[in-house]
């Protein structure tokens, strides 16, 4: 009996070393898991077209000379190919969005835990993309709509039964098979106003469908715990507000304002409203400049990039997310070289298609050369 103290001691101390064994290999594991996705990211990054070669795009004479010069990028490699005999701008534009989907198929695999939480909420934009577009297709009688095969609810090889969805009891039982019964429960609220055509009512939903992306943003924000992450997801949400203020300004109608989401994290409900009020550019862009992105404002500014709408549009886009890409810097074991990569193929696909249909239409290179030096990848 005298021996049942020392033995129990020495189980607990067998015990505690065990126990303390697990917790540093587990640590130690996860560390090095985290250091080896942000490694793949960073090899990934290093064949994603370059503002060099995108210059050199911009001045190919044909499509066909401007598609082969990418080779040299992971989107070129794809196309290359799978390159049609007849290469047409929108032939080359549905395989770059399909050479974009297999990228992040391929990043799928390696994510886990919070990693894969940020994943699948960045990219439920494409979500809320191909949502709104069978919406709209049934509710206007679109013969045609486009689909995006990315995000996690319509995958490439289900684009063809998506388009396929006939009524919104379709697409409401689509959703709900998904899992996606959020968004079908919103679509049945306005299910019978659909039905009628009315467009108020597919104003009111994509609004809705909108926000809720906005806060499971903010929500992944908060889990996250990052400042600098706080701060990338508040100039999303902004830079989606201050780019549907333009589009309103530039199309002139005033029904559009309306389909504007109030939800904002850096604007404040004064420079809203004199966003809202403006009856031009120049009041827009002053309004900005009292607001954390008076820098991309300025610069704006500085390089008349305001008179044009394309080029407007494109710099806010290349701007904002250099100022998020800035923001993300060095921390290779957090979630932010994901986030920083997900921003950055993004603002690649969007370039290419730019500057590819800058070519097809011959139009004036010089115009457009204006905007490269914004593009946030140099190397």
């Amino acid at each position: 009996m005298r021996m049942f103290p020392t033995v129990f001691l020495m189980m607990s101390i067998i015990l505690l070393i065990m126990v303390m064994t697990g917790v540093t290999f587990y640590l130690t594991s996860n560390e090095t898991r985290k250091g080896m996705l942000a490694s793949i990211l960073k090899s990934r990054e290093a064949r994603i077209a370059t503002m060099s070669l995108l210059r050199q795009v911009l001045y190919k004479k044909t499509l066909e000379e401007a598609v082969s010069s990418l080779s040299s990028i992971s989107i070129g490699n794809y196309i290359a190919k799978r390159i049609p005999e007849k290469i047409t701008y929108h032939a080359i534009e549905s395989l770059i969005w399909k050479a974009y989907a297999n990228d992040l198929i391929d990043i799928e695999s390696l994510l886990y835990g919070v990693y894969e939480r940020t994943y699948k909420c960045f990219i439920y934009k494409y979500d809320l993309h191909n949502i709104k577009s069978i919406i709209r297709g049934l509710v206007l009688r679109q013969r045609e709509i486009t689909l995006i095969p990315l995000g996690n609810l319509i995958r490439p090889w289900e684009i063809d039964k998506a388009k396929g969805i006939k009524s919104l009891n379709e697409l409401i039982d689509f959703l709900e098979a998904k899992e996606y019964y959020h968004e079908a429960k919103l679509i049945e609220k306005y299910e019978a106003r659909l039905e009628a055509g009315e467009l108020e009512a597919l104003s009111l939903l994509e609004k809705e469908l909108m926000k809720s992306w906005y806060e499971k943003l903010l929500k992944l924000a908060s889990e996250i715990g990052d400042s600098a992450v706080l701060s990338v997801i508040g100039a999303l949400i902004d830079m989606d507000y201050i780019l549907s203020v333009v589009r309103l300004i530039q199309s002139d109608t005033e029904e559009l304002k309306s389909n504007i989401i109030e939800l904002t994290y850096n604007l404040t409900s004064d420079v809203k409203r004199r966003l809202i009020e403006a009856k031009d550019i120049g009041e827009i862009l002053s309004a900005l400049q009292q607001t954390p992105y008076r820098n991309i404002i300025e610069h704006i500014i500085k390089e008349g990039l305001y008179r044009d709408p394309l080029l407007l549009d494109i710099s806010l886009k290349l701007l904002f997310t250099k100022y998020m890409l800035l923001t993300l810097l060095d921390d290779i074991f957090n979630v932010k070289p994901l986030i920083s990569y997900l921003l950055l193929k993004e603002v690649e696909v969007h370039m290419l298609m730019f500057i590819l249909k800058v070519v097809a239409l011959d139009l004036p290179r010089e115009v457009y050369e204006h905007i490269l030096h914004l593009y946030p990848y140099e190397c």
